[in-house]
């Protein structure tokens, strides 16, 4: 049964998910990391709208796209893959799924899109967080922005890219 989540019914969740500890943690890592994401695509492409991010990122040579292949997010993304693939639980969206193209050389693009998708849902759609296997999701995704984040982060600094 699908059902639509009102703004007061999709607020009482989160708060609700706020108090409980583990969901608390997966949920609360997801979507800080998440906002560290955005900052630093904001700060790069100078754009407002998070599609308009998502999209320069794709398209232009950057920092977090050259770190990636630095990384080694195999345990992650295999932990990612097990969900793929995910769609769309937004209100009047087609499903429109999306997954790594070759789980073996996944892209770093197909990783922003299955992570926005995962945000767009969270924030946006009818997921419940607190199921196991949402929990695990937002841990597996915030597992690969950590490690990512951390790295490019490091990287950009000691290389000059970032102040």
């Amino acid at each position: 049964m699908t059902r639509v989540m009102d703004g007061h019914y999709r607020y009482r969740v989160l708060r609700d998910a706020y108090a409980d500890r583990v969901t608390n943690r997966s949920y609360r890592s997801f979507i800080i990391l998440w906002v560290l994401l955005e900052a630093w695509l904001t700060d790069m492409s100078g754009k407002d709208r998070v599609k308009d991010k998502i999209d320069w990122f794709k398209e232009n040579d950057n920092p977090l796209k050259k770190y990636w292949v630095e990384i080694n997010p195999r345990p992650h993304i295999n932990s990612l893959i097990g969900f793929c693939p995910i769609h769309d639980k937004r209100p009047g969206h087609e499903p429109d799924p999306k997954s790594f193209s070759d789980p073996e050389n996944p892209t770093v693009e197909e990783l922003v899109d299955i992570l926005y998708r995962v945000r767009c849902n969270l924030f946006h759609g009818h997921d419940d967080i607190y199921t196991k296997d949402n929990v695990n999701l937002f841990c597996a995704c915030a597992s690969i922005l950590y490690k990512w984040l951390k790295w490019a982060t490091h990287k950009a600094l000691k290389n000059g890219e970032l102040t």
